[in-house]
């Protein structure tokens, strides 16, 4: 199992909040979480920073950790020490996995979220880019539900440096 590190606070802060955004449009079957274990195989765990599941796949409450089939989307949130593992490592333990969705979340030269947005091909096991790959003023997709975010708005807040 890997040890997750201590998030800093622009981590913490688009987690939370972009966690905040998946739930608030979140429809039936699906249920959003944070950091909660995906067992990607027998051996290999991960704790993504936001995880969509199909509560049809699972039995949120019985379940101690999150079987890959039940994730449909899993969100990973790039710190400077971890930039290669979250680039490379990661994305393909999830894909092997047959995750169907994946994005990867990075600070922009301004401070603000970068969205990469991935759709798995299931014939290779490889994601590609989705056709709107890089979301960087807004996060618009249809999947695994439709979503927009304003992610300036991600980083808004009382004591946020940003507008």
């Amino acid at each position: 199992m890997t040890v997750r590190h201590r998030r800093d606070p622009w981590r913490s802060a688009v987690a939370d909040r972009l966690f905040a955004a998946l739930s608030e449009v979140q429809r039936a079957p699906y249920a959003v979480l944070a950091c909660q274990c995906v067992l990607l195989d027998e051996h290999n765990p991960a704790v993504p920073d936001v995880v969509v599941v199909n509560r049809a796949a699972v039995d949120l409450y019985a379940a101690e950790v999150l079987p890959a089939d039940a994730a449909v989307l899993v969100v990973e949130i790039v710190s400077a020490g971890d930039r290669s593992d979250r680039w490379y490592r990661t994305p393909s333990r999830y894909a092997a996995a047959g995750i169907a969705y994946f994005w990867r979340v990075e600070r922009g030269l301004d401070g603000r979220p970068i969205v990469y947005e991935y759709w798995l091909d299931h014939e290779s096991r490889r994601y590609r880019p989705a056709p709107a790959y890089a979301h960087t003023g807004v996060l618009a997709t249809t999947v695994p539900f439709p979503i927009r975010v304003d992610l300036a708005d991600l980083l808004a807040g009382p004591d946020s440096n940003h507008p």
